[in-house]
């Protein structure tokens, strides 16, 4: 129902309301309206009035944001560029050195504990002690697991006794039977008992040797050399299977996880020569895992470093690195000026009096030139210093080079 309807309805309400009327009889007279209808009459009308101002002005505020994002969604107008200066990449050599970053870790570190349960009963090292492959860091007391071992072993006399027995049953009435005095199943049966007294043997000797693990499980040793960085402060504690209960890292060498650019693996290799960021530190390419990290869009690579002398490198620290992949590559070099501001790695190249960002591939070079590996042609004109609101599509036109 449209505004104005309501508002002629209004209207006639408004009337029914203000005329007090009564029976048409013969020769009755129309009462006057009072007072107080006409005050509710134009108070409603008041009301109506506003209402409908308040959608007119609705109506208009919608009308004027549709109009507004319409606008703002509209493309913008290419923009000129006069008068820029151009450059074209020089040719050059470079031999590869590619970034790298990443962390070192422990070559070897490892979390230990007991494999079976018990309670603690000493504690052979501390945090900080230099540990050989083998060396005895803590005991379980051993009381359950000799009771376990005694029985096994008293199993397995038990089950060689049985054993023996059966077997001279067995010789006696095979002598019997070759003499023809008793009869073949009495043999059978003295061979079926020597079997199974065979195979509880076997039994026990199995559960003896179980035994015999859990009591050498009640020592807990060293799996290799290294530093012990996480131990029990004192015995006593209950311990269960799997409890963590120290920590051993060998870092005689560190293992650098690092991640490196998708462009740049080609050129990498394994056994190439990492060389650490701020330190003489080097080592060698050790893996190249031949896909794609899904958070970082960047290829892991391992190295290994050597860590020693007066100033050995620290565990867990993230660091920067280089990778010298050796040999030389062909390049063009451009000014470090023609990076488009804010971005990492475009440029603007001028073609038929038009900008087009494109994305190149390339290093950096001491001096912040820019060795292109890819994405540039030796005949392609570069804008130098180009504007951050610059756009692809931009007219431009290049300054006339100096003296013509």
């Amino acid at each position: 129902m449209s505004r104005e309807v309501e508002l002629e309805r209004g209207m006639d309400d408004l009337h029914d309301v203000g005329d007090t009327t009564v029976s048409h009889r013969a020769g009755a007279r129309p009462r006057r309206r009072s007072r107080a209808g006409l005050w509710f009459g134009g108070a409603l009308v008041a009301m109506l009035v506003t209402a409908v101002g308040v959608r007119f002005q609705s109506a208009v505020t919608e009308r004027k944001a549709i109009a507004a994002a319409m606008t703002s969604a509209a493309p913008k107008a290419t923009e000129r560029h006069d008068g820029v200066a151009v450059v074209r990449g020089v040719p050059d050599t470079w031999e590869p050195t590619l970034p790298i970053t990443g962390t070192l870790n422990p070559v070897h570190e490892s979390n230990i504990g007991f494999k079976v349960s018990g309670r603690l009963s000493a504690v052979h090292v501390k945090v900080g002690d230099a540990v050989k492959e083998g060396r005895l860091l803590a005991t379980l007391d051993p009381l359950d697991a000799s009771a376990q071992m005694s029985a096994a072993s008293a199993q397995v006399k038990s089950a060689e006794v049985e054993l023996g027995i059966a077997r001279d049953n067995e010789a006696r009435t095979r002598a019997l039977l070759e003499k023809n005095a008793i009869a073949a199943v009495e043999h059978v049966t003295d061979e079926q008992r020597v079997a199974s007294a065979q195979a509880r043997l076997e039994q026990a000797r199995a559960q003896s040797e179980t035994a015999s693990a859990a009591l050498r499980n009640t020592q807990l040793v060293a799996p290799f050399s290294g530093l012990v960085t996480a131990a029990p402060s004192a015995p006593g504690a209950i311990v269960t299977l799997g409890t963590v209960l120290f920590r051993v890292e060998d870092t005689s060498a560190l293992r650098l996880n690092a991640t490196m650019s998708a462009d740049d693996a080609p050129l990498a290799a394994i056994g190439a020569e990492v060389v650490l960021e701020g330190s003489r530190a080097a080592g060698k390419v050790t893996a190249i895992l031949p896909s794609v990290d899904a958070q970082t869009r960047r290829i892991p690579i391992i190295a290994e470093i050597p860590n020693g002398g007066s100033s050995p490198l620290l565990a867990g620290v993230f660091v920067r690195a280089t990778i010298r992949a050796g040999g030389t590559a062909s390049v063009l070099k451009l000014p470090g000026n023609t990076v488009r501001p804010g971005s990492q790695d475009e440029v603007a190249v001028v073609r038929d009096g038009k900008a087009r960002l494109t994305r190149l591939t390339f290093a950096r070079a001491a001096d912040g030139a820019l060795l292109v590996r890819a994405g540039l042609s030796p005949n392609d004109d570069v804008l130098v210093s180009p504007s951050a609101e610059l756009k692809d599509g931009d007219a431009v036109t290049i300054a006339p080079a100096s003296g013509k």
